[in-house]
């Protein structure tokens, strides 16, 4: 294990070992796992997490994002859609599948999907940064103006995996 991880991780050991049932405890050790980059593991943790709680938006969420770090498109674009599913109303699942198009070179459904996010919050500046990636990369014209200006070039991020339940 990784630095001040090992002590984390057996932290979280310990609350699902006296409390098998406790989802939020499966949840954070998988998210610690991510985090030292052991995405099987952290997918592991996560799907139990899910078994205890069907709907831990998050940890669907979550686990979408571990499966990316996989190449398991597949997976990963059901474990987005399921968050948002289950919590409409959040940015993160949309933006994530939104990254997981553009990674697949889907630029249509990438925009849309950072578009949606936007409409959840106009003030989420990386879903408007890479829908401007994905009509780049679809060579749609758009109107110069702060909001909608084209960016130079990149490529999407994958954002850190979150280590809080919600």
């Amino acid at each position: 294990m990784q630095g001040g991880f090992d002590e984390t991780i057996q932290v979280f050991n310990r609350v699902v070992e006296l409390d098998p049932a406790f989802a939020e405890g499966y949840y954070n050790r998988g998210a610690t796992y991510a985090e030292m980059g052991q995405h099987e593991a952290a997918i592991a943790d996560y799907t139990r997490a899910i078994e205890l709680e069907p709907s831990f938006s998050d940890a669907y969420r979550n686990r979408g994002a571990a499966y990316t770090f996989l190449n398991d498109a597949e997976s990963a674009l059901a474990d987005f859609t399921k968050a948002h599913e289950l919590y409409p109303q959040a940015v993160e699942p949309l933006y994530l599948r939104g990254v997981l198009y553009s990674l697949l070179g889907q630029w249509n459904d990438a925009a849309a999907d950072f578009t949606r996010a936007i409409e959840r919050d106009p003030e989420h500046a990386q879903s408007w940064y890479d829908r401007g990636l994905a009509w780049q990369k679809q060579g749609a014209t758009i109107a110069r103006s702060p909001t909608t200006a084209r960016p130079s070039s990149s490529t999407p991020r994958i954002p850190r995996h979150s280590s809080t339940a919600g």
